[in-house]
């Protein structure tokens, strides 16, 4: 369960797996920029975690929603985030 209560396998049933937070992310000017650079298991013919049952293990980096909210790093679109006021979204 996170922070808002939700349970994992309703964060789960939101995501739409486009990919795009499954990306290297760097700082710029006191933003995160999502680059075009994939995580190494992201399946990009398909946009999904081949190591999605194991990822934070695998990837230390891999965020959990409730990190990608308070980190703000979803892209503006991400089903996450709607209805989110104070959520500045990653350049990119």
């Amino acid at each position: 369960m996170d922070p808002r209560g939700i349970p994992p396998e309703v964060w789960e049933a939101i995501c739409r797996q486009c990919g795009r937070c499954c990306t290297e992310k760097i700082v710029v000017d006191g933003r995160i920029t999502l680059t075009k650079t994939p995580c190494r298991f992201l399946d990009t013919a398909t946009r999904t975690c081949v190591a999605y049952p194991d990822r934070f293990r695998a990837e230390p980096g891999c965020t959990s929603v409730p990190e990608g909210l308070f980190t703000m790093i979803f892209p503006e679109d991400c089903p996450y985030i709607r209805g989110e006021k104070t959520y500045t979204p990653p350049v990119g």
